[in-house]
């Protein structure tokens, strides 16, 4: 705040931009208004940049000694991109309530009708004049909000509600595994609806093997969804990644193969072959002793030696490339 009005004060100080710092920063409703509803003056003029001086907590004689500059061409803006989700969200956190809440017939009522500024109205009987401003000013915001809201589809609508429950994903330090599991926790969402439907709409007498094929990617990417969806909910309670879900022990394990030096990386990789190797040879004496048992335990080592190895080989084959 300081440094933006400070960089006002010392430039040609004009009307439009000044009264928009005051509007930003200032918190006297009476000067609010006065600034935005009457024609520049000189004495009005002289009493924005007092006010300003005081909001950047500067002396009457520090202003005095501020080089004044002159203002470059601003550049050409480009147009701004609309961001209905974004300001259908501030509107919201500015009543204290969701998206969806929002728009019901009872809020919309409460609204109107703002009852809960009556006390206030007899303390602050100087301002309420502002108080009903802000109030219809906020009702018109409403309704314009809520004709974009009907607008949008039932997907929009539902990433909305998504980014209302977990607003940390939008911060600065919110982790860039948990960022990339979002997009992955949708995929397998949608293969899970894409897959039971189908599973659904499958005739009595349809090929066993398909449905069991179907049945299987339901419940293989149902679980995937909520495991992510667990992550999200952990990171929210405590503030630490939980890493549990397959995609994040994927992304550790990514980071800390790219931390290897060569020698190392080389060395891994050789073992990982080695015990993909022995994997395959356990699984075919199980198969062959008919073990169900270790069948099961063989093929769940031999895929996550596969795993490994494949990660290990695609970083050394990126290293030659580079």
């Amino acid at each position: 705040m300081r440094k933006e009005i400070i960089n006002y004060l010392q430039g040609p100080r004009p009307w439009a931009a000044g009264v928009a710092l005051y509007m930003k920063y200032g918190h006297n409703l009476m000067l609010r208004k006065t600034f935005m509803h009457r024609m520049e003056t000189a004495d009005l003029r002289t009493t924005l940049v007092e006010e300003l001086r005081k909001l950047a907590g500067i002396s009457s004689a520090e202003l005095s000694q501020l080089k004044r500059v002159a203002a470059a061409p601003a550049p050409k803006q480009p147009e701004p991109t609309v961001d209905v989700e974004g300001e259908l969200m501030e509107l919201a956190d500015k009543f204290g309530v969701t998206v969806d809440e929002m728009f019901t017939e009872e809020f919309q009522e409460r609204v109107r009708s703002m009852d809960d500024l009556e006390e206030e109205r007899d303390d602050l009987e100087e301002e309420r004049d502002d108080l009903e401003a802000e109030r219809d000013d906020l009702a018109e915001r409403l309704e314009e909000a809520e004709k974009k809201y009907r607008e949008l589809s039932p997907t929009v609508k539902k990433m909305i509600r998504f980014r209302e429950k977990f607003k940390f994903l939008n911060q600065p330090d919110c982790p860039d595994e948990l960022k990339v599991l979002v997009s992955d926790m949708f995929t397998a969402l949608g293969k899970y609806k894409d897959a039971h439907a189908k599973l659904a709409a499958m005739p009595d007498d349809a090929d066993l093997t398909e449905a069991a094929r179907l049945a299987e990617e339901c419940v293989e990417n149902y679980l995937a969804n909520r495991e992510m969806w667990e992550e999200l909910e952990y990171y929210q309670e405590h503030g630490e990644v939980l890493g549990k879900c397959a995609k994040l022990r994927a992304l550790k394990e990514a980071q800390e193969i790219a931390a290897l030096n060569d020698l190392e990386l080389t060395r891994r990789y050789s073992s990982a072959q080695a015990n993909t190797s022995k994997q395959r040879k356990r699984l075919k004496e199980a198969e062959n002793a008919k073990d169900e048992s270790k069948i099961d335990a063989a093929r769940e080592a031999l895929a996550k030696w596969e795993a490994k190895s494949t990660a290990l080989r695609e970083e050394l084959e990126k290293r030659k490339k580079n």
